[in-house]
């Protein structure tokens, strides 16, 4: 029953504008959980480290912390496949897409388990063409800078806006399955 979105692979460059984001995005659902699976698992422990220190309740999944009512970041860094999450989560930040030759996850997975996209400028090689007609429907929301990551996590919680995105990033990805 709480509002959850998905960071989903960010690099480390783009850490600190996921934290933000969640600071942003707080504000307006303040019990609202960001689950973050970094780009390099190992690097779990230090993200925690992080969080709390930024004044962040935290659960691990490497440390088998349960998440509580109070838990506001849990950080996924076993290196699971992301699919539980994507569809927990009814809300996705595509991590890689703020860092130009970061990479990023292949979108149209996680369009298709129901989640609605916040993407960068820079969707990497073999995805552009989807992230743009993602965009185009109005499945996803295009940020140009990490400070815009907040408000478009936001606007995508809200249950009528982000349903109905999600819906269309849905109806793209399965398409032409």
């Amino acid at each position: 029953g709480r509002p959850v979105w998905f960071a989903f692979s960010p690099p480390e460059s783009e850490l600190d504008a996921a934290l933000a984001a969640h600071t942003q995005a707080l504000r307006r659902a303040h019990r609202l959980l960001l689950i973050l699976a970094p780009r390099d698992a190992r690097r779990g422990g230090a993200l925690a480290a992080r969080a709390i220190e930024m004044g962040f309740a935290c659960a691990r999944r490497t440390t088998d912390d349960d998440i509580a009512e109070t838990t506001q970041i849990y950080i996924a860094d076993a290196e699971d496949e992301p699919g539980l999450f994507l569809r927990l989560a009814p809300v996705s930040y595509l991590g890689g897409s703020l860092t130009p030759d970061a990479g990023t996850p292949g979108p149209v997975p996680a369009a298709a388990l129901g989640s609605a996209l916040v993407f960068g400028p820079h969707g990497g090689a073999g995805n552009c063409a989807f992230l743009e007609q993602l965009h185009r429907l109005g499945g996803g929301r295009r940020i140009a800078a990490p400070d815009e990551m907040g408000e478009a996590i936001c606007a995508l919680l809200s249950p009528e806006t982000g349903a109905e995105a999600a819906l269309k990033a849905w109806t793209l990805a399965t398409e032409g399955s």
